[in-house]
């Protein structure tokens, strides 16, 4: 399947038991004397994407845009192997085109995807304030890869240096320092 549908809240998934633990060690050590260091790794957004419905449904298909440059897959350059250009889409159509419908379906899956694993940071940054140490606590979040969603024919990281596959979130937060946003990968 392109996309998993979980019914639920999502407790049986991955990111959901993950953001759980870190939540358990937080508890465990917040007391402790010395500094500490916590890497929370979320799976999502990955192929295929997964969320419990109720994040589905906080998009509806209507409302969800094609990219401005949603295309076919692009034609392999003369002179190499169609594999070249195409294979990464594999993991979501293969041999084929997406349909603007399927698209539309796939775009939802993703910001659904988005959605839960961003409920997932928000209990982690929740558990942080009650237990009384995001004062003293940096947060650092990343990503590892952009993500197509129809743009130029590609979908999923499709391993491109398009901005869109190499752009990746960097937010870093210090407590007491001012915000700063730069747009740019």
């Amino acid at each position: 399947d392109r996309f998993v549908v979980l019914e639920g809240d999502g407790e049986d998934n991955g990111d959901y038991r993950v953001a759980t633990q870190a939540i358990r060690y937080l508890e465990e050590y917040k007391d402790g004397e010395r500094p500490f260091f916590l890497a929370v790794g979320f799976s999502e957004p990955h192929s295929p994407p997964t969320a419990p419905r109720r994040f589905f449904e906080l998009y509806d298909l209507e409302d969800i845009e094609l990219p401005r440059d949603f295309a076919p897959r692009p034609a392999s350059p003369p002179g190499h192997p169609e594999p070249a250009i195409r294979r990464r889409n594999a993991d979501l159509f293969i041999g084929r085109d997406a349909s603007p419908e399927e698209a539309r379906e796939m775009i939802r899956a993703y910001y659904a995807s988005i959605s839960f694993m961003d409920a997932q940071v928000g209990r982690v940054l929740e558990a942080l304030a009650r237990l009384g140490v995001s004062e003293k606590t940096i947060v650092v979040f990343f990503g590892d890869h952009g993500y197509h969603l129809g743009e130029k024919g590609k979908w999923s990281k499709a391993y491109s240096l398009y901005e869109i596959g190499a752009q990746v979130p960097l937010i870093i937060a210090l407590p007491g320092a001012e915000a700063q946003v730069s747009p740019r990968t």
